[in-house]
């Protein structure tokens, strides 16, 4: 097939994937008004839709332009970003294979005036997002606090994001540092430990393969006196132990305790509460 810009959409930078014989994909211009599509077109070589445009609004904020990633498919919903948009940095979005219901899970941060860059959350992401149990994982080209992008992670739902990792600032004559910076590739999980790779930074300057171990419970002890202690194995340097009573939205986690991983990835905290509470949640995040 050949795009032809209007009313299909042109310059699609990102992949395909394959639904029932059906292929998904985006363009990252082209379409109606021009700031994009996500498309289908079925394997004998016939364009079937369009099934969405992007630059459209809501409330009047811009519900996300020009992706430069493909889509994932993930509980019979297509997920995805735009590189701009939004808030000016770009989105993560949802809708249906027949191009309903799509909706905004995430708008990333705005970076402002800045001359570094920097927001909370990352920007302008450029790779296919990946899932495992119902959490979409990915990465930002640019953003956080140090400018030079994050490693993310979020409910499928749009709810609880949290930034994995930031990467660190480079030397300006060099572009080294010691992690990697502006990653525009997707991630692999293998062994509950994400996998990518980073265009810049690195001792070299040249980008980094880089690996992230996500944390993960390795015990659970009631004590004789009802507080509960909760050991970890895995996550960033610093960590949140957190807690709630319930799982209902909105989200309202409550950090009770601030932890540094020791050298072998173990880190724990103990909430010296839990006797006060029929039953409490807990999680591990990052500041």
């Amino acid at each position: 097939h050949a795009f032809n810009g209007y009313p299909e959409g042109k310059n699609p930078e990102g992949g395909l994937i394959e639904i029932s014989n059906v292929f998904y994909g985006t363009t990252e211009a082209g379409g109606d008004p021009g700031s994009g599509t996500v498309f289908s077109i079925t394997t004998n070589e016939v364009f079937s839709d369009v099934l969405h445009n992007f630059n459209g609004t809501f409330n009047g904020v811009s519900t996300g332009t020009s992706p430069r990633s493909g889509l994932l498919y993930s509980g019979n919903q297509l997920f995805g970003t735009t590189s701009s948009g939004g808030q000016g940095n770009g989105i993560i979005f949802s809708l249906n294979p027949d191009g309903s219901d799509y909706s905004v899970l995430h708008y990333f941060t705005s970076t402002g005036f800045s001359s570094t860059g920097t927001n909370a959350d990352g920007a302008v992401p450029h790779a296919d997002l990946i899932s495992c149990g119902g959490i979409l994982y990915g990465t930002t080209y640019s953003g956080g606090n140090q400018g030079n992008g994050v490693v993310f992670a979020m409910n499928d739902n749009g709810s609880n994001y949290v930034v994995l990792h930031n990467f660190t600032e480079t030397d300006p004559d060099t572009y080294a540092n010691t992690d990697g910076a502006n990653s525009e590739s997707s991630l692999v999980m293998f062994n509950n430990t994400l996998y990518g790779t980073a265009t810049f930074g690195g001792s070299q300057g040249g980008g980094t393969v880089f690996s992230l171990q996500l944390p993960s419970v390795a015990g659970i002890i009631c004590n004789q006196d009802g507080r509960v202690t909760i050991s970890f194995t895995g996550g960033a340097n610093t960590n949140l132990g957190q807690v709630r009573t319930n799982l209902y939205s909105p989200a309202f986690w409550q950090t009770i305790s601030t932890n540094v991983a020791g050298t072998n990835g173990l880190w724990q905290f103990t909430d010296t509460n839990a006797s006060n509470y029929p039953f409490r949640f807990y999680r591990s995040a990052t500041p």
